[in-house]
């Protein structure tokens, strides 16, 4: 177990992120002008020649598809299935508790007739206590 003390925290993380807050200049946010569209096509151009030969005719065929599939409109639900899905159904619960409810056991199976004394010693185990009882062993 390490029982040394929890070293006390040297940096205030709040006051660190305080003071890179204050240290952004916000009015040089605003002159961002718009990228050069040459710019945009030769980073894809570049991106577009690093992946393998099947990567590429794998994406020529599967990003058109699923354009594809997401301009398709699909079939809207018709307003007869919505109704049935908020419609009121009675369902029967059983709200009795265990104890009320009627046991499928008979009280006559449950008890037993044949009680037996025995005073259990000091070391006895239970199997010992069924043998010199000639109690049967619990099935």
């Amino acid at each position: 177990m390490n029982r040394r003390q929890r070293k006390k925290q040297k940096v205030d993380h709040v006051q660190v992120l305080k003071d890179r807050w204050q240290a952004i200049d916000f009015s040089s946010l605003k002159k961002i002008n718009k990228p050069d569209v040459s710019q945009w096509t030769s980073k894809v151009k570049t991106f577009w020649t690093r992946l393998p030969r099947l990567h590429r005719r794998l994406l020529s065929v599967l990003v058109p598809l699923l354009v594809v599939l997401l301009v398709i409109p699909t079939k809207k639900n018709e307003p007869a299935q919505a109704n049935q899905a908020h419609q009121r159904v009675a369902v029967s619960v059983n709200t009795e508790s265990l104890s009320e409810q009627p046991s499928s056991v008979q009280p006559e199976q449950l008890v037993e007739t044949n009680w037996r004394e025995y005073t259990v010693k000091k070391g006895d185990t239970l199997a010992q206590v069924f043998r010199k009882t000639n109690c049967p062993w619990p099935t």
